[in-house]
């Protein structure tokens, strides 16, 4: 027998999969299953495939190396559901097999492997031939291990000898076999030390009382090992609680009435306790579209559909009671948020709904959270998981339902590295492998998804009114053109600064949006025009005040800002453009009394640093929340009652046919954080374009109108959802070198049927990260067609050609 694998190695000249032939002790290995195999003259883990009867023709059978073990452990193996979606990835984003299977790999699976000797089935029958002495003592102490299993380093230090040389004949006759597990790097399991009681209440109640007059402290834990039911309870907990020292603890050892074991506790990301909560009466339209999902769930047959819903329609509680009835049909639900800001808040309702069954993985996660959480749910801990884009990736079986919440989001788009995936179309791919049923939520829905549900493609569960029929925002457009003209410039309109006095008078809370982090733009100088430029991009250093620091916000680069001008010398030396650490200065100093947060990349660096201002600012324990992007979208606060739009410009004028979807969404869906508790809300908007059509269409909420000015544009030009696109970006430090390779892909693609060539020109981001970029844009109504000339062109080009060429399908974003 013979199976195809891929190895888990960067080796970019081999073509994988590749064939290794099946041992016979190895003969129940399946599709997904890890495996240690021989590469080079390495040893490496491998992830099977497929299995095969005999090998491709093409390779000599007595070449192949055999399988050396299989790897053991809670989520070492890959689920064939996700196999089929790496499989799918690399066929539809164009890239090799291996590159898509190991971009399902979590870091913390994906480190290095522990070899273990182990007593084979059996072994006590053969323990009679053994007569050595070293020999037999390598058996005894085996055989007292945990599944009589140990390294050959921990068992020369049980044994107290060195055991290569026993081991080895050992195994010669059949009594050990190796065995591989995948240990993370520096985060194995948690190891605590914890008491437990060696005796019956009643007894440590009786040593308890004979202990209080001179060991008191004996007694205190005594009787807190009793009520908490003889334990095991951890040591430093236990002592904590206890109010007494190790020394007591000791003593009970001693005396027999206690022990010391050491127990795997496992990682918990949020230690924050949450109530349950009564979940609440459904509106008609919420209850039109459960039986809709329930329908859909019952055919166990993959389906996508829509939940459109306004702002605060009550998006969240749908997902919740489908994810109820995909319990109660025996299977699991995987949730999808695009911020890791969101992923607290929805964790939390989740857990008070559903309790510890909840498992939640993204990037915040320290390793061995990430490894704990994966491993749990890999061992049917948890029905449900909630998690950002490669979420979607996790090891969770029998999955029935996937919920992409706000699927408009550019953020589930993976730029680097390859493959460039949109999460909510591998969502898609994962939930045809397992017959799942896919909801798509948003107020906001992209072009492609609503068209999509206009055409039938989708279902569409409409939710037209708020949840308990509470109003839409009011939205104020506010001209900032008119200040300039009364030259009376201002960051604040005056209605804004008026209608933030009245939520502080009436201890109701404020929302302040702008998507540009940092204090200024850059620094000007005003006497020779000097501005503050990165050396590895082509864009300017953006001024942090607090810091004192120049930031590239693309490549990370940073600088201590300077007090004269190192061109012309002079002192004028000014912050130009505005950002959220300007705002809040701005707004500390207006409302000096106001508790005020500010939430932005700059100041959630910390870990659960999102969940503990967002829980600050849910409790009331602040008036105002400042943030970028990450404040705009499913944030559900019922004592905001105005949000202000510091600048709606900052996303209209890019050089990018979404632009205008964008600048739609983002203003949506930040006036949406408004007026959903009992008390009505009110936005303001401030823009120098007040006029424009994204801005005018969000003060409507009216996303259906947007959509048909839209749609227009795109069918005109030929956009999505009417062509599928592909942006080849070719990237070098020689500035000639991009568009040269680009011109030759173009020269070799001009003449392939239904297939437009735009370009190459100059990438609006010219230059990033010390390399200049050129960018070639190909439209093709058709997406197979579109990957074939791709395909065709790559790889009509030499290696050197291809060289720094990177292949976008469907891109989000063409800066």
């Amino acid at each position: 027998m013979y199976a195809s694998l891929v190895v888990n190695v960067e080796a970019p000249g081999i073509k994988q999969p590749l064939t290794y032939r099946v041992p016979e002790d190895l003969d129940e290995l399946t599709v997904g299953d890890c495996v240690v195999v021989p590469f080079g003259r390495q040893e490496a883990i491998g992830y099977v495939m497929s299995r095969e009867d005999v090998p491709p023709t093409d390779i000599d059978p007595s070449i192949i190396k055999p399988i050396k073990a299989k790897v053991l452990g809670d989520g070492a193996s890959l689920p064939k559901a996700v196999l089929q979606t790496a499989q799918w990835m690399a066929r539809e984003y164009l890239c090799d097999l291996a590159t898509a299977v190991r971009s399902v790999i979590p870091d913390a699976q994906a480190a290095h492997l522990i070899r273990r000797v182990q007593l084979v089935p059996g072994w006590e029958e053969k323990l009679t031939e053994i007569t050595t002495a070293s020999h037999r003592l390598v058996i005894e102490t085996l055989a007292g291990c945990p599944s009589e299993a140990a390294t050959l380093e921990e068992l020369a230090e049980l044994v107290a000898s060195r055991v290569d040389s026993p081991v080895k004949l050992l195994r010669e006759r059949g009594l050990l076999r190796d065995i591989w597990t995948v240990e993370p790097p520096r985060t194995g399991a948690r190891r605590v030390k914890a008491a437990r009681l060696l005796v019956v209440w009643d007894d440590a109640e009786d040593a308890a009382k004979a202990r209080e007059a001179k060991a008191p402290a004996q007694a205190k834990l005594l009787r807190a090992l009793s009520s908490a039911g003889g334990g095991p309870l951890p040591v430093s907990k236990l002592i904590a609680e206890a109010g007494v020292s190790p020394a007591a603890l000791k003593k009970l050892e001693a005396d027999e009435l206690i022990m010391i074991e050491v127990l795997t506790e496992r990682r918990r990301p949020y230690s924050l306790s949450t109530s349950a909560v009564v979940a609440p009466e459904l509106m008609p339209e919420q209850k039109i579209a459960l039986e809709e999902i329930k329908r859909r769930l019952d055919s166990r047959t993959h389906n996508v559909a829509l939940l459109y819903g306004v702002t605060g329609s009550g998006k969240t509680e749908v997902y919740l009671r489908a994810i109820a009835e995909t319990r109660r049909r025996g299977r699991t639900a995987l949730v999808l948020v695009p911020e890791i800001a969101l992923t607290a808040q929805v964790v939390d309702s989740f857990r008070s709904r559903i309790g510890d069954r909840v498992a939640v993985l993204h990037s915040q996660l320290s390793l061995g959270e990430r490894r704990d959480e994966w491993q749990r749910i890999a061992r049917g801990e948890a029905d449900v998981v909630v998690g950002a884009r490669s979420a979607i990736f996790c090891p969770l079986p029998n999955v029935g339902l996937v919920v992409v919440d706000e699927e408009h989001e550019g953020s589930y788009k993976q730029d680097q590295p390859a493959p460039r995936y949109h999460a909510r179309e591998v969502a898609i791919a994962r939930a045809r492998a397992t017959g799942a049923t896919v909801i798509l939520g948003s107020a906001t829905p992209s072009v492609e998804t609503f068209y999509k549900a206009e055409k039938g493609e989708y279902g569409f569960l409409p939710l037209r009114e708020r949840a308990l029929s509470r109003p839409l925002p009011s939205v104020e457009i506010v001209d900032l053109r008119e200040g300039f003209k009364k030259n009376q410039p201002a960051l604040f309109a005056p209605q804004l600064l008026e209608g933030i006095t009245q939520c502080l008078e009436k201890r109701e809370q404020t929302i302040l949006f702008l998507n540009r982090r940092g204090f200024s733009m850059f620094l000007l100088c005003r006497d020779c025009g000097y501005t503050t430029r990165c050396p590895n991009c082509e864009v300017s250093l953006t001024y942090h005040q607090r810091s004192a620091r120049l930031v590239c916000h693309h490549c990370n680069y940073e600088h201590p800002a300077p007090d004269m001008c190192p061109k012309c010398g002079g002192n004028r030396l000014r912050p130009f453009g505005i950002g959220t650490e300007k705002i809040e200065e701005e707004i500390k100093k207006a409302f000096p009394t106001a508790r005020v947060i500010r939430m932005d990349r700059d100041t959630t660096q910390e870990k659960n640093a999102h969940m503990k201002m967002l829980r600050q600012f849910r409790s009331g324990e602040a008036d105002i929340l400042i943030g970028t992007q990450m404040v705009a979208k499913g944030l559900d606060f019922a004592g905001v009652t105005l949000v202000g739009v510091i600048s709606a410009d900052t996303a209209l004028n890019l050089p990018d046919f979404r632009a205008s979807e964008r600048a739609f969404q983002l203003l949506t869906q930040v006036a949406g954080r408004a007026g959903r508790g009992r008390k009505p809300g009110h936005v303001v908007v401030q823009s120098f374009n007040p006029e424009h059509e994204s801005i005018t269409a969000a003060a409507e909420h009216d996303y259906e109108l947007f959509y048909k000015r839209e749609i227009a544009f795109r069918e005109e030009l030929g956009y999505p959802p009417f062509a599928r696109l592909a942006n080849i970006i070719a990237q070098d430090e020689d500035e000639r070198l991009p568009e040269v390779r680009l011109r030759a892909l173009a020269n070799r693609l001009e003449d392939c049927d239904g297939l437009k060539v735009l370009g190459p020109a100059p990438c609006p981001l010219s230059r990033l990260r010390g390399k200049f970029r050129w960018h070639l844009l190909l439209k093709c109504a058709d997406g197979d067609a579109l990957r074939a000339h791709v395909r065709r062109g790559m790889l009509s080009l030499t290696s050197s050609d291809r060289s720094g060429m990177t292949i976008d399908l469907d891109p989000m974003s063409l800066l």
